[in-house]
C-alpha cells in the first residue's frame, strides 16, 4: 500500500494487525495489553464511553456488516510473504502461527 503498489483494502489495518500482534503476545503481561490498545487505535478511537465507532463496530466478526473473515483469510494466504517481508526487523512476527479459526480484536 504505501509503495502504491498494492489495492486498497478500505478496511481497518489496525484491526488486523492488532490480531497478530496478539497472536505473538502474552496478553497477561499489562504491557502488552497497553500496546495491543494503542495498535487498535493509532488511527481512530474506539468510540466514545456510550457507543463503538461504525468503524470499529464493522470489524466485529459476528456482524452482518463484517468484512473480518475476508480480509483474515487474505492474510492467511499472503502470511508466509509478510513473514519474509518483515524478517529483517525487530519483531516476533516468526512466531506468528496464524489461525484459521482467529476471531477479530473487536470481539474482546
Amino acid at each position: 500500500m504505501l509503495r502504491g503498489t498494492g489495492p486498497l483494502w478500505h478496511f481497518r489495518h489496525e484491526i488486523l494487525s492488532a490480531e497478530i500482534f496478539r497472536q505473538c503476545s502474552d496478553m497477561g503481561d499489562e504491557d502488552n495489553l497497553l500496546a495491543y490498545l494503542t495498535v487498535l487505535t493509532h488511527h481512530k478511537n474506539l468510540g466514545t464511553g456510550n457507543e463503538v465507532s461504525v468503524a470499529f463496530r464493522e470489524c466485529y466478526s459476528q456482524s452482518q456488516y463484517s468484512r473480518w473473515f475476508d480480509k483474515w483469510r487474505e492474510l492467511l494466504a499472503n502470511a508466509t510473504e509478510l513473514k519474509a517481508e518483515l524478517a529483517g526487523l525487530d519483531t516476533r512476527i516468526d512466531e506468528w502461527t496464524p489461525r484459521e479459526d482467529a476471531k477479530s480484536p473487536a470481539n474482546c
